[in-house]
């Protein structure tokens, strides 16, 4: 498991969305694309990245005949410890990302959930991120294919529940566009088509040569 060394408190600063992002939060229902956007840049220079795929892949290797669902709980609670810790830890997390320095993190988050999406946000922002919330629009029938495709099919029911709040996010945030609505991280809801060149545009194109 990735452990983070938690440096001194960075100094509050406010989200400035003429700078690129330094944090990105990836969203959408499950099977809408989330870990195959993040993978698209992941492995680009001053990239790094939270997705559960970094956990659930070990171990499927090591226990090929045990199924994903037996081991799904766990991998989504210690996913979101991670991410919880990264994000209250700050920016200067970046410098120290084992393996390689950063300047910019993608974290994979549903952020069908109100409460703990915006919990989440406000506290990046508190601690000192300048986020931006990627939500990756997909068709019910879209992120239904999606689920057959990598082969973890989530319940119908929790799917249900998933897709209520998502539409309810989804039609939120375009009324909030509409309204023209501030909010101190930057949201963009973008088609899955779109939703790579979208991520490297927030990041910054530089830092992504070797991805394209």
């Amino acid at each position: 498991m990735t452990s983070f060394p938690v440096p001194p408190d960075p100094a509050p600063r406010p989200a400035d969305h003429s700078d690129h992002s330094d944090l990105v939060v990836v969203g959408g229902v499950p099977g809408a694309g989330k870990s195959t956007v993040i993978a698209s840049v992941a492995q680009a220079p001053g990239v790094a990245a939270l997705d559960p795929d970094q956990l659930r892949a070990p171990v499927a290797r090591r226990w090929p005949a045990v199924p994903p669902r037996a081991y799904r709980w766990a991998i989504h609670t210690v996913h979101t410890v991670l991410v919880w810790a990264a994000v209250l830890a700050g920016p200067r997390l970046l410098r120290h990302w084992p393996g390689r320095a950063a300047r910019v993190l993608l974290l994979h988050e549903t952020a069908t959930r109100h409460t703990r999406r915006r919990l989440l946000l406000r506290a990046a922002v508190r601690r000192g991120w300048r986020p931006t919330l990627l939500l990756v629009d997909a068709t019910r029938d879209e992120a239904i294919a999606g689920q057959q495709a990598r082969g973890r099919v989530v319940h119908p029911l929790a799917f249900d529940r998933h897709w209520t709040r998502w539409t309810d996010l989804r039609s939120a945030q375009i009324l909030r566009q509409l309204d023209g609505a501030e909010e101190p991280w930057d949201t963009r809801l973008v088609p899955r088509g779109f939703a790579v060149p979208v991520l490297v545009a927030a990041v910054g194109v530089g830092a992504l040569t070797a991805a394209a």
